[in-house]
């Protein structure tokens, strides 16, 4: 029988006696890097390691989610760490955990600040010999880059997070590999390359008793299964990852549940049935998470589309500017690209074709290698400048790109 997997916590430094260290270990504590993540809106792949996708608060506030105040808040603390570490004599362990905890504060709002900690905490445990934090450390860069879109400088960190993860033996870590190694394809538009890592990672964790990780799985597979065109399928891989979910939360508040119900609202979608595509969609808009960024601006984007083919072009626009900002939070290649898209379609809909010309050319310069975005953008530009007369350009686009 499928159990949950043994959350791993960060180590909390040594037993300290001054009252200001001990508010150290206090922050290094109630802000501690827990085993989980993920990606996706899937959003954040991992195994049990908590990464974007994941906020390390415990509550679950009843009201909207206010991004602005959620990032005011991550910056407060970030402050208070750096202050800490400026003032305080430390040891270099406990320099390193500050370090850690910085970078994992970032790692939620800013990915280029994240990577600058993550490689002091690299530099101080390598020095340390702690291959553990290493490990973390690295298993998070190569997150970091994923969203950056640096799919080489990735992989080499997946590697060496892995390479200790097999010399130490560290069974959950070889899990979250193979999972963020298969999102890291699918972000490429490597599909088939990223079901098999998918599927190592559902075999895995099935052996290892880990019910959470399965339901993270076979969301991912209902997700590239929709993006391969396989409808049945991924509604097989979606249903059995929701009545999993269903019976470990009744109550459907688990961060997986908007990824799972936004999969079945992209379904929906694709089949022309809007009534259920927002029937699934304001499922996931409704489940108010103080995390679940990925998600939020997948759902966003998903009602702006919904809306936009009812011609609802007010609500349209109204959520596919909130799924910018959602994706401004985190400043996320995949997410810039998906939110640049809609806006794009919106403005082509409403006959704004310069502004639609506009949004789909900043949207693709993001990442020109995200095949499946690229070639939806590279439409929208040609089709643009073909209604603005500029057939030689819409032409041009067309047959280098396309």
């Amino acid at each position: 029988m499928m159990k949950h997997s043994t959350h791993i916590l960060y180590p909390e430094g040594h037993c300290i006696v001054n009252m200001t260290l001990l508010f150290i270990a206090f922050l290094l504590s109630s802000t501690a890097h827990v085993a989980g993540g993920q990606m996706q809106h899937t959003d954040l792949p991992a195994n049990e390691w908590k990464t974007r996708e994941q906020d390390t608060s415990d509550t679950v506030d009843d009201g909207d989610v206010n991004p602005t105040g959620w990032v005011d808040g991550i910056h407060q603390i970030i402050d208070s760490l750096q202050q800490l570490n400026s003032t305080q004599a430390l040891s270099k362990k406990q320099e390193m955990q500050i370090y850690t905890q910085i970078a994992d504060k970032y790692h939620t709002i800013e990915t280029d600040s994240s990577i600058a900690y993550r490689i002091k905490t690299i530099t101080l445990a390598r020095e340390l010999n702690d291959f553990e934090e290493l490990m973390k450390a690295y298993y998070s860069m190569a997150i970091d880059h994923i969203f950056k879109g640096n799919f080489d400088t990735a992989f080499d960190y997946l590697k060496q997070a892995n390479d200790l993860a097999l010399k130490h033996r560290n069974k959950e870590m070889e899990a979250a590999v193979l999972n963020s190694t298969g999102y890291a394809y699918m972000k490429q538009g490597k599909y088939n390359m990223a079901i098999d890592y998918y599927l190592k990672y559902l075999k895995m964790s099935e052996n290892e008793g880990w019910t959470y990780n399965c339901i993270r799985a076979l969301a991912n597979l209902g997700e590239i299964n929709r993006r391969l065109g396989n409808t049945e399928q991924s509604f097989q891989y979606l249903k059995q990852a929701e009545e999993i979910n269903n019976q470990l939360y009744p109550v459907s508040s688990d961060w997986l549940m908007p990824h799972i119900y936004n999969e079945y609202a992209f379904n929906y979608l694709n089949l022309g049935d809007y009534d259920e595509a927002l029937h699934h969609a304001l499922k996931a808009d409704s489940i108010v998470l103080p995390f679940g960024t990925i998600n939020r601006c997948y759902t966003k984007g998903i009602l702006a589309s919904i809306y936009l083919h009812r011609n609802d072009y007010e609500r349209a626009l109204q959520n596919a500017q909130e799924s910018f900002e959602q994706a401004n939070i985190l400043k996320a290649a995949n997410l810039y690209i998906n939110a640049g898209k809609i806006l794009s379609d919106i403005y082509l809909a409403q006959k704004r074709y310069r502004e639609a010309e506009t949004e789909a050319i900043k949207a693709w310069q993001i990442d020109t290698t995200n095949i499946d975005e690229s070639r939806a953008l590279i439409h929208n530009i040609a089709l643009a400048n073909i209604y603005m007369g500029n057939k030689e350009k819409a032409a041009y686009y067309l047959n280098k790109y396309s």
